[in-house]
């Protein structure tokens, strides 16, 4: 019987690219980004000053640079990484402006081999993504 939940070292490592990707952003580090990213990736962020779809590569650097031509100084306070499924995994944490939280934040991950190939943002709490289905 399979019970969806991956192996520990799976686990561990989807957490750990999750993770990398999830500080990437914050840093602004778009090489990093693109590094991680499947050729085939495709991002539905949500986040300060930016709200759309992007994909592949050249979709990465354009959600950068969209970021960096309105940044607001918005960072993300990464509070936890879970893993959903194999190959899954949600960061959770506080969106912070200026230092001061003005929303919750989740963002949900599909890696495939040691790559983000999709993502999602919310400006939601992990109860409500809960139940929404989301999670």
């Amino acid at each position: 019987m399979t019970t969806g939940v991956p192996p520990d070292d799976e686990a561990a490592s989807t957490r750990a690219l999750v993770r990398r990707w999830a500080e990437a952003i914050n840093a602004r580090d778009v090489d990093t980004l693109v590094r991680l990213a499947a050729p085939e990736i495709d991002l539905q962020p949500m986040q300060v000053g930016v709200r759309g779809q992007y994909s592949g590569p050249a979709g990465v650097r354009r959600w950068m640079q969209e970021i960096a031509d309105d940044d607001l100084g918005h960072r993300v306070r990464i509070e936890r990484v879970r893993t959903l499924a194999p190959g899954r995994a949600v960061v959770f944490g506080t969106v912070l402006l200026g230092g001061d939280a003005v929303s919750p934040y989740a963002l949900v991950v599909q890696v495939r081999g040691d790559r983000v190939a999709a993502m999602r943002s919310y400006l939601n709490d992990e109860p409500t993504l809960e139940r929404l289905g989301v999670l």
